[in-house]
């Protein structure tokens, strides 16, 4: 594991990458009692078009596929993973950027099981059809909404 100092905010930084391409990133704080973590993806708002398997080639998808598999990852074919993380302790939450997605808990109580549980519904993702669909509509409806405001009819003519 490589440490980097950050003496500017009196840190350190404890960074290695697993075998399977995984970068961690561990910044330990000095008598803080809350933990934080978050996964992040490199697959942002801007990011259309990648290969869905390992052999596959790379395939178009529709302009906000990002944002929508955010949403989606928490669906689990039993569970919601919000449900879980809530059982744990844990306060969980996601966004996306333009150039990557990002799923984070922060946590007092249950640190390992909270981390598995983020590992786990990022890793092996479930996708029930009515629940595309019905995304799918809440999105249109939310676009729909965004193009109605003044700011972003101005935005869409650059």
């Amino acid at each position: 594991m490589k440490i980097i100092d950050h003496p500017e905010f009196q840190e350190h930084e404890c960074s290695t990458q697993l075998a399977n391409g995984l970068t961690v990133k561990i910044f330990p704080r000095k008598g803080f009692h809350k933990t934080a973590a978050m996964l992040r993806v490199e697959f942002g708002s801007i990011d259309e078009t990648f290969a869905v398997g390992q052999k596959e080639t790379q395939r178009t998808f529709p302009a906000g596929v990002a944002h929508f598999l955010e949403h989606k990852m928490f669906e689990q074919p039993d569970h919601d993973a919000f449900e879980t993380f809530s059982h744990l302790g844990a306060d969980a939450n996601a966004f996306t950027t333009y150039t990557n997605t990002n799923y984070l808990f922060t946590t007092v109580f249950n640190v390992r099981e909270n981390l598995e549980t983020l590992l786990d519904f990022v890793q092996q993702p479930y996708f029930q059809p009515t629940a595309i669909e019905r995304e799918k509509k809440l999105s249109a409806r939310k676009l729909k909404c965004m193009l109605m405001i003044p700011v972003g009819n101005y935005m869409r003519e650059f």
